[in-house]
Formats: C-alpha cells, structure tokens, sequence
C-alpha cells in the first residue's frame, strides 16, 4: 500500500514535469479542427441520400441541443449555397490531417512520459498516426451517439417500436459495455505501439483502463448537458454548445495523456512482478 501511494506521488510529479496540460491542449485543438469538417462531410453526405427528408429532419433535430442545431443548420446552409464537389474531398482532408496531428502530439508525449527520443522515420511515422486517426474519429463518434446522445437516442425509441422495459435496461448496459470495450482495446493498442520504445501489453493495461473509464466518466457528465441543462446559454449564448465542446475535448485529450503517464509509472511495478 504504501509502495502505491509512493507511485500516486510521483504520478502526480510527472504530470507536472511532462507538461500534460499544454499537450493536452495542443490535442484538444487538433481534434476541434478535425470535428467541424467532418460535421460538413456528414451533412453533405446526408444531403446527397435518401435520408434528405423533412420528417426525418425534424426527427434528427429533437436529439440536438438548439444550440448545437444552429451551428449544424449554418453549416447546411452555406453547403447548400455552395454545391462544390470539392467540398467533401477537402473536409476530409482536412479532418485526416487535423486528427493525425492529434495523434502525433500524444505520440509525443508518450515518448516524453518514457523519457525516449523518437527513432522511427518519418514515413513509418505517417502511416501509424494515420492509422490511429482513424481509430481515434470512430472512438469519438462512437462515444457521441451511444453515450453522450444515448439516452436521448433510446427515449425516441419507443414512439417508432413497443419494447418491454427489461430490453431498454439491456439495451442501455450494452451499449455502455461496447463503448468501454472498444475504448479499452483502442488505448491498449494506442499505449502498446505509438511510444518510440517497445512496451508489453501487460504494462499498458493500467493506463488503458484509466483511460477507458474516465471517457466514459466525461462523456456521461457531458450528456447530463446534451439532455437537461440549458442555463448555461445565458452565459455564452450560441456558443455554448461549442463552448462545452471544447471541454469535453480537453477533458478527455488530459485523460488520453494521464493514461501514457499511468503506464510509465507503473509499468516497472507490474514489470517486476511480472520477473
């Protein structure tokens, strides 16, 4: 016990020393800049399909804060103004290269949290921040709709499909279980292979599930906005939606990063016993 408490200090010193905050703004800035645009793609895709209804319109509408509506209907807007083809193509650019450089700060700072100099090249570089960026998107999107809009999601149910209660309970735990699992298995491979250092996968087991949890943690916070609280518009107006955004990103961008520092601290621990 005391040899943990000794390790909870020190975690805490390294947060420090590694500057966690200003990484994690640097990510929180990437994935901003990355969200938008694919907000464009999705609205342009929709536009082009079947799913271009009113009706259908009006339903997607009822899981969205007036607030974040807005800023989604300026958007559709100035597609509609602006019928490039050119537009998706471009968004997509831009998303890829705004998250890949997300990925690339946390590779970063994992090395830092290592205390290790990067040797890979910078092809290889590329196409594993590539890679993770992928990852990183579906993770994003995936925790949107199944946590944050979750409840929202299930409460409309019922008005299209009669289901007993003990589905929605099912159904409700379920998706939380995918969320974590997915996350989990993301920040295991994430913590595994983007240090410039072999690291076991027992050793990153620790920061993983941090990770995972705190996630989940934030997102459920976040949603408790998406579906009740409305008074902080008096404060920051049509921007509060995006105002909140913004945290939520640099929440989880400190939580991504604690995890690395997790694992650097622990892992001779687990290591040793592991001997």
């Amino acid at each position: 016990m005391q040899e943990f408490i000794v390790k909870l200090r020190t975690l805490t010193k390294k947060i420090k020393e590694d500057d966690i905050m200003p990484w994690s703004s640097m990510l929180t800035i990437y994935l901003l800049l990355s969200i938008f645009p694919l907000v464009i793609v999705l609205t342009e895709v929709l536009s082009r399909t079947t799913l271009n209804n009113p009706e259908l319109f009006a339903y997607w509408i009822n899981l969205l804060p007036e607030t974040v509506f807005s800023t989604i209907e300026n958007i559709a807007t100035e597609l509609v103004g602006n019928q490039s083809r050119t537009i998706i193509p471009t968004a997509l650019i831009i998303t890829l290269w705004s998250a890949s450089r997300g990925i690339l700060a946390i590779i970063k700072a994992l090395n830092k949290a290592y205390n290790i100099k990067e040797t890979r090249g910078y092809v290889r570089l590329r196409l594993l921040a590539f890679s993770y960026t992928i990852g990183l998107v579906v993770l994003i999107v995936l925790v949107l709709f199944l946590v944050v809009f979750g409840n929202t999601l299930l409460g409309l149910v019922p008005e299209f499909l009669h289901i007993p209660d003990f589905f929605s309970i099912l159904i409700d735990a379920v998706r939380y279980l995918f969320t974590v699992l997915f996350s989990f298995i993301f920040f295991v491979s994430l913590y595994n292979l983007c240090p410039s250092v072999k690291i076991s996968f027992v050793k990153v087991l620790p920061g993983a599930l941090v990770a995972s949890i705190g996630l989940i943690g934030v997102s459920m916070v976040f949603s408790i906005y998406v579906n009740r609280i409305s008074n902080l518009s008096y404060l920051y107006g049509s921007l509060t939606s995006v105002v909140i955004l913004i945290l939520w990103l640099f929440i989880v961008s400190v939580v991504i990063m604690v995890g690395g520092e997790v694992n650097a601290v622990f892992s001779s621990q687990i290591g040793s016993k592991n001997e």
